[in-house]
């Protein structure tokens, strides 16, 4: 009974505790109700839950949703966002798929769902996007469960859902800036594969034939000097490839792709190592190296590769920077941090302060010249600081002018081994048994102790709990390697009770041959107090209760017991997932992350192990393979990289199905792979490198996209057992260049000729340059006339070389030799030179000549301002330009359209006329044609030569004068050679010939009689 202001009534009242938040006071929510109306009794409360759902949903934005059994919407509750509530009203009587957008459409997407409706199942999280009736896309993710009567009849589905069209679209955003970050990845990623092919392949091989010179490998050079050439370019070409190694190793480091191989390191060896590598520079500087470090250095957890490196580099420059008697010292410092820090101090030069603030930025140095001098690439600072900042240390400097430079190196704390010691030992261990235990089990005789084990218990109650609660399993032995206790961590490590291991000999714990020497180790340090273990964490093996070997990482310490016998104590912890992440890491390091196969420094390393073997000729011979993806770049360039990766992955597996189950492949560069295999004979080698390009150059299908492929390959036998495979790589490498300049896609065998010829081609190389300074070039001429009288039209000039040692030197040779070396530009610019002197010889002499076409590298547009150079000849002697013209090869023109489309107008405006030479064997395009300002076209001799009896060659022909004669440009057909060639030209339309049956290339003055006779025959 409740009063209320107008009397007593019968009331119903009902209370529930509540809490505003889990730490907050307890309230109380009552309900009261007439029990006259028994409906009353139950009304508020629900009234009460209905107010709550409608606040909730109301305020949630979050919306919630009814559907009927057609799974259309029934019912939709107002949400916070306005979005959804205008689209309340058209939703109602719709199925959601009815409204979804375009992206979603997709029959297999909806007809899951829908199955999943039509089965009544639960749904969580589905995603999808409706359209607005302005047609905007609104993504929402809704959840649902199904709805039954109490029949137990399906009448729906009941569920909440949210608007995620913000999250959707930032998903996007993200994943697009994801997607452009590892697109910049792949563009650098490549950049530097094709640095490195581009590059290195070539500097290797400049290198190797310099030092073939250098060294005199192949008998006496004739002319000293050559030797001094061949020293200059190996040191210039190791410089280069150093300098390309360090920006290689920096795009490493900045990718985040450089991963520390951390091991305990023996700080004191590290620094001896580099001492004695810098020494011999040292002393050939007259510099004096010290170690002034004491012999008791800690032990670090590094990368002792990097260390040295890094130590290397410091005093590689302070044995650059210090003159002759200086000093150069190696101090330790430990910090009051509880860091260590290495000195490198010289009594050198000094850097100024200028030089000093920016000393550890790229391609800085500290004295520019002093760097030149002794090959400083300037990066070696930053990479040395970058790595020792990946082991969380730092990299300094000081200096003054005219007093030194100190380098200081510092490692933190939690890097000394001994720090990290010191973390878990414990000053006096105590048995972790726990209070009420049953007696051990028996100990066995073989294991038994007649000496008595009294362990002390002045560690406390907090150091059990502390070691129970580590993360880590502790065990504790006595000096018999007995267990006297073990944490739980530490039993169930090892698949065992904590009861069942203590009274037991350690080496239970231990695989062999640990297990054999376990008690012998003790003895022997019981006796000698020599340790190898003690106070040093290291990475081992262990044994189950099961019998399986697992990696473990135990540090051990030794302690007196109560009775003053020595025991032991080892921390123990299981690292099979850090070993999973470093045999990750080493496949890493070691094999190509694309392909799979041994990249080319572990190729090289893994062979020379395998040839270093006692049987590595036991059956026979080696052959080393190096192999090239002809127009690799093309692959990319056309199908996109990630066809062209999937090329690289396909030669990689079929060089593994091609070759023997013991050969080894790796991929060496960017598109370059290498195989060792073991072969009984010449004869063998050769069958299996035909079966190889057989097997290697067949199509290969990525994505629907069919790829032919076209692989050039050079082989070498390695046929001497003291042969490093390095010289064998570089001797195939040699025969695959050849077969790639020879057209690619092939397979050529190393011979003793390869090496005279890559001689010969380095010797001519070095000798153009001086063939220019002492007039070892001259010129001949080659008449063209017209293909109706006769009469003299025009002249090619070509260029001749005659070697004062060599002889006659054919421009197929040197021609493209100083294409590659970048000698064709000057060259270009000598034949102008005396051509244009030619012509106004000719002149002064009375002699009217024609036009004179000069062959030009598509080089001189890009390198050479080439219509600027006959701007001034046309400013200084008019009269001779037009008496001049240009021919670029159609191979060269579409290399740079646009500059070459320039260039050739440049020089039309004033009075150059340009052909067009080696016409059809390039793309033969009317397109590119029409946008070339060229004057007239010159047939390539390779379609001459069988005319009139090839019906191919006579198509051909006839549809490229036929395409000229729709431009109106004139035709020059070169190669004329026979009066039956003449006569099929004359008639398909050529308006011009040129050929060894009008006359042979001639003199000048032999010309010059042919332009006298040319002229009497006018009058």
């Amino acid at each position: 009974m409740l009063r209320w202001a107008d009397g007593w009534l019968c009331q119903s009242i009902s209370v529930s505790p509540i809490r505003a938040t889990p730490t907050g006071p307890i309230l109380a929510v009552a309900v009261i109700a007439d029990i006259a109306d028994p409906n009353a009794l139950r009304d508020p409360a629900l009234q009460v839950a209905e107010n709550k759902l409608h606040d909730f949903s109301e305020l949630a934005s979050d919306w919630f949703w009814e559907t009927d059994a057609e799974h259309r919407f029934t019912w939709i509750s107002e949400s916070a966002s306005e979005t959804n509530n205008r689209q309340r009203e058209r939703l109602i009587n719709r199925c959601r798929w009815d409204v979804a957008g375009t992206a979603e459409t997709e029959e297999t997407f909806w007809a899951a769902h829908r199955r999943a409706l039509d089965a009544h199942e639960p749904f969580h999280g589905l995603r999808y996007c409706m359209l607005t009736e302005s047609g905007d896309e609104i993504w929402l993710e809704i959840s649902g469960k199904p709805v039954y009567d109490t029949a137990g009849h399906f009448i729906g589905y009941r569920g909440s859902g949210r608007d995620i069209t913000e999250q959707y679209h930032q998903q996007r955003r993200i994943e697009a800036a994801l997607r452009r970050a590892e697109e910049a990845s792949r563009a650098k990623s490549q950049f530097l594969a094709n640095m490195s092919h581009e590059l290195r392949t070539p500097l290797n091989a400049i290198i190797g034939f310099s030092e073939i010179i250098r060294d005199q490998m192949f008998g006496p050079v004739g002319v000293p000097r050559y030797v001094d050439y061949a020293r200059d370019i190996n040191a210039s070409g190791t410089h280069l490839l150093a300098l390309i190694g360090d920006i290689l190793d920096m795009s490493r480091i900045e990718a985040g792709y450089y991963a520390l191989d951390e091991k305990p390191v023996d700080l004191a060896a590290v620094i001896a190592s580099a001492l004695t590598m810098v020494r011999p520079q040292a002393d050939r500087a007259g510099s004096i190296l010290r170690n002034l470090c004491p012999e008791n250095l800690p032990q670090l957890r590094a990368d002792e590769r990097v260390v040295k490196q890094v130590l290397i580099n410091l005093l590689g420059n302070a044995v650059k920077f210090t003159p002759s008697g200086g000093t150069i010292d190696v101090v330790y410092h430990p910090n009051d941090d509880g860091s260590l820090a290495l000195c490198v101090a010289d009594t050198g030069i000094g850097i100024p302060p200028e030089r000093l603030e920016q000393i550890f930025e790229p391609f800085q140095l500290a004295k520019a010249e002093v760097a030149r001098q002794h090959g400083g690439t300037g990066l070696g600072l930053s990479i040395s600081k970058r790595l020792m900042e990946l082991h969380g240390g730092t990299l300094s400097m000081a200096s003054k002018v005219g007093q030194g430079t100190e380098a200081r190196i510092s490692f933190p704390g939690w890097r000394l081994l001994d720090e990290i010691d010191k973390d878990w030992r414990p000053t006096t261990p105590k048995p972790i048994i726990p209070p009420s235990r049953p007696a051990p089990k028996p100990i066995a005789e073989d294991a038994k102790s007649t000496e008595p084990r009294h362990f002390g218990n002045s560690a406390g109650e907090a150091l059990r709990v502390l070691l129970e609660t580590m993360g880590e399993g502790v065990i504790v032995i006595d000096r018999q390697g007995m267990i006297v206790s073990v944490s739980n961590v530490g039993a169930q490590l090892f698949g065992y009770d904590a009861l069942d291991l203590v009274g037991q000999n350690v080496r239970i714990l231990m695989p062999e041959p640990f297990r054999s020497g376990h008690d012998s180790y003790i003895r022997n340090y019981l006796s000698t107090h020599r340790a190898k273990v003690l106070g040093i964490g290291r990475d081992t093996l262990g044994r189950r209760k099961s019998g399986e070997i697992f990696p473990i990482h135990i540090s051990v310490a030794e302690f007196d017991s109560d009775s003053g016998d020595p025991g032991f104590i080892g921390v123990v912890r299981d690292i099979s997932d850090r070993r999973d992440v470093e045999l990750k890491a080493e496949y890493a390091s070691r094999n190509d992350p694309l392909t799979g196969v041994l990249n080319r420094a572990s190729f090289i390393a893994e062979a020379e192990r395998m040839l270093a073997a006692p049987h590595r000729l036991a059956d026979g011979n080696w052959v080393v393979f190096n192999l090239d993806i002809d127009a690799f770049r093309d692959i990319n360039e056309g199908f996109g990289y990630h066809i062209g990766d999937q090329v690289l992955k396909t030669v990689a597996e079929r060089l593994g199905e091609a070759l023997p189950r013991e050969a080894m492949v790796g991929r060496i560069a960017a598109d370059q792979f290498a195989a060792l295999a073991a072969v009984a004979d010449l004869k063998h080698a050769m069958e299996l490198a035909q079966a190889l390009h057989e097997h290697l150059t067949r199509h290969v299908v990525a994505e629907g996209r069919v790829v032919s492929l076209k692989i050039s390959t050079g082989a070498a036998l390695i046929e001497d057992a003291g042969e490093k495979l390095a010289d064998t790589l570089a001797k195939a490498e040699l025969a695959q260049k050849l077969v790639r300049n020879a057209g690619g896609d092939n397979t050529r065998f190393y011979s003793t000729e390869m090496a005279r010829a890559a001689e010969r081609r380095l010797r001519l190389t070095l000798n153009l340059n001086a063939a220019i300074e002492k007039n070892e070039f001259h010129l001949v001429y080659q008449p063209i006339v017209t293909s109706g009288n006769g009469a003299l039209a025009a002249m090619e000039v070509l260029l001749r070389w005659e070697h004062p040692e060599l002889g006659a030197v054919s421009p197929a040779e040197f021609i493209p030799l100083a294409e590659e070396s970048g000698m064709i530009v000057q060259i270009t610019r000598w034949v102008i030179d005396h051509a244009a002197k030619q012509v106004r010889d000719w002149r002064n002499r009375g002699i009217e000549p024609r036009r004179v076409f000069i062959n030009v590298s598509g080089q001189q547009f890009v390198r050479d301002d080439l219509p600027g150079y006959f701007r001034n000849l046309a400013a200084a002697e008019p009269e001779l330009t037009p008496y001049l013209g240009i021919e670029i090869t159609e191979q060269a023109a579409i290399q740079n359209m646009s500059e070459t489309v320039r260039a050739i107008r440049e020089l039309a405006e004033v009075g150059i006329d340009a052909a067009l030479d080696d016409f059809g064997t390039g793309y033969s395009s009317l397109s590119y044609i029409q946008q070339l300002p060229i004057r007239k076209i010159k047939l390539d001799r390779a379609f001459i030569t069988d005319l009139p009896h090839n019906e191919k060659d006579v198509a051909l022909v006839r549809a490229m004068v036929g395409m000229a004669s729709g431009l109106e440009l004139p035709v020059v057909a070169e190669g004329v050679e026979t009066e039956a060639q003449r006569e099929f030209l004359r008639a398909a339309g050529c308006s011009e010939l040129q050929g060894y049956l009008i006359s042979k290339p001639i003199g000048p003055e032999e010309m010059a009689e042919m332009l006298r006779n040319s002229d009497r025959r006018k009058h």
